[in-house]
């Protein structure tokens, strides 16, 4: 990953089908997020690490900013994210966030439509909840099953908004 995409509004995934992300703004956020939280974060990535942490800036008139250290490192060869300070409960919360990483997901409980990516979640643990790309966007309770579909035409910068026209549209008949 270059460190371009430490900039708000680039996207690295934007062209790329199979990734996530479109606005250029998650990894910043989560980052800030996670800073403001207390929690210290280092990331390694190839040959690189990336220290974020929020400083007061004198430049914007003591506004507190993100702020990222990078220096070079042994090669690693991948991207780790370390995160000093989660408890195992709020890694667990994270991580049901994430489609392939929920405790309950099995790809034999999947069902895939003929004419696109988007796929069905049988296990009742995903009823009514909707995923983009593996990420979740949102929970509704009328729906009978979990749906994780692939548009990035219709949803807004904070993944949240979805109306009910979208889903109709997604080449499954996801509405009861």
């Amino acid at each position: 990953v270059s460190t371009s995409a430490l900039l708000m509004g680039t996207s690295e995934s934007r062209e790329d089908d199979h990734c996530i992300g479109q606005f250029g703004e998650g990894l910043v956020m989560a980052l800030k997020g996670l800073c403001e939280l207390g929690h210290e974060v280092q990331i390694i990535n190839g040959n690189e690490s990336w220290k974020p942490r929020i400083e007061v800036s004198r430049t914007f008139e003591g506004a507190e900013v993100l702020v990222v250290n990078t220096r070079k490192c042994d090669d690693r060869g991948a991207f780790i994210v370390k995160v000093k300070g989660l408890t195992e409960d709020d890694f667990e919360q994270l991580n049901s966030l994430f489609l392939t990483r929920h405790p309950d997901y099995d790809e034999a409980d999947i069902v895939g439509s003929l004419y696109s990516d988007e796929k069905v979640l049988l296990d009742p643990a995903f009823r009514g909840h909707v995923y983009n790309k593996g990420v979740l966007l949102l929970k509704r309770d009328d729906l009978f099953f979990g749906y994780n579909i692939s548009n990035e035409d219709n949803i807004n910068r904070d993944r949240s908004v979805m109306s009910d026209y979208d889903l109709s549209t997604q080449g499954l008949d996801v509405l009861d």
